[in-house]
């Protein structure tokens, strides 16, 4: 008798939501298990101690397991491809100058002792007064170079779960 015989309205912006908060409050090794399915379907090979590190940079972005991909693909792929000149060159520099900035980003990580996410920041903070640009500037290319897309999690951390090898040849190769 209390039956609508009318159709329900399913919030789905509210139940991505939850999940959201759901995946959130998961314990870091429970989610590693559940985010490495999708990883692993998409094709990745999947180091579970690098993704134990990763967790920690992803869950506060993931609405949905499947996120994971999106978010956190590149640390798995062999090689992320060279970005298009849209997506790598900032506003307010040309081609010639993201590639001399590149140069100089690989030549002074290359000169760190330790690559570690505080050791590279500090580095390359001197490195936007010096060139009178902007942070988004200066680490907007060299994120778009080392993940392959414009936004990521947070760039050193990731550069140094990435490795310096790996970091620095795709440096390399956007410069190039």
């Amino acid at each position: 008798a209390r039956v609508s015989s009318s159709g329900t309205k399913f919030d789905m912006t509210k139940l991505n939501w939850l999940n959201g908060v759901y995946i959130r409050n998961m314990d870091t090794t429970q989610l590693a298990v559940h985010l490495r399915r999708p990883l692993v379907k998409a094709g990745l090979e999947v180091n579970v101690d690098v993704l134990l590190r990763i967790v920690p940079l992803v869950r506060e972005r993931l609405k949905t397991l499947n996120d994971v991909v999106e978010w956190a693909g590149f640390f798995f792929e062999e090689d992320v491809p060279v970005p298009a000149a849209d997506a790598l060159i900032p506003k307010g520099l040309d081609a010639v100058q993201t590639r001399t900035l590149l140069n100089r980003v690989f030549a002074i990580l290359t000169a760190l002792p330790t690559f570690e996410p505080h050791a590279m920041e500090t580095a390359l903070r001197p490195l936007i007064e010096e060139l009178h640009l902007k942070p988004n500037q200066v680490f907007g290319p060299i994120r778009a170079a080392v993940t392959g897309r414009t936004v990521s999690p947070p760039l050193f951390e990731s550069m140094a779960i990435i490795g310096r090898e790996v970091s620095l040849t795709r440096i390399a190769r956007a410069a190039a």
